[in-house]
């Protein structure tokens, strides 16, 4: 019985043959800001889709480079309990290392975003103006069955998000689906 599973767990671990691509995918973001203290940021859901070009540098290693667009926001209530609503969209540019262990694929890397269509819905002085460019981390995991994958990822700012005011940082997650050619 162990000499079945040890050979499931090596059949499972042959990297999957891995050829350039292009490739869409689409999914659902969950945006969580961190803010200063004395203001509470709600998580928000948003669409994202983009494109996905991955090239191999190596039998178990590739990178993949993609650009993606992503709804971002969030409720934010300040200590006053000022309700405002926080809404931008980003064009992310994340760049990964990724390990193909068969089926199993496990990526990290830097994470550029460019930000653009900020807009407030304010109530009792809160502010929030995302920076034009925000650089941060990316790492996830996913599975990829031929041309079609799925993967999770987490996202983190590493700067300051708000152009007036310090203390805001990106972050999230994001869950995905695509194919690639």
């Amino acid at each position: 019985m162990l000499k079945k599973i040890a050979l499931i767990a090596l059949v499972w671990c042959i990297p999957a043959t891995v050829h350039a691509g292009l490739g869409v995918q689409a999914g659902i973001g969950l945006n969580q800001l961190t803010a200063p203290t004395g203001i509470t940021p709600g998580d928000f859901p948003g669409l994202a889709a983009g494109l996905v070009f991955e090239t191999p540098v190596g039998p178990f290693v590739s990178l993949q480079a993609e650009t993606i667009f992503v709804m971002r926001g969030s409720d934010i209530v300040s200590a006053s309990s000022a309700l405002a609503t926080a809404r931008y969209n980003t064009i992310g540019i994340p760049v990964f290392v990724v390990a193909n262990l068969g089926m199993l694929r496990l990526f990290a890397g830097p994470n550029f975003d460019i930000n653009f269509g900020h807009r407030l819905t304010s109530g009792g002085g809160v502010t929030f103006v995302p920076k034009t460019l925000d650089l941060g981390l990316a790492a996830g995991v996913g599975l990829e069955f031929g041309p079609v994958f799925i993967n999770a990822r987490i996202l983190r700012g590493l700067g300051e998000l708000d152009a007036t005011q310090a203390g805001w940082k990106s972050g999230g997650f994001l869950f995905l689906a695509g194919a690639k050619i």
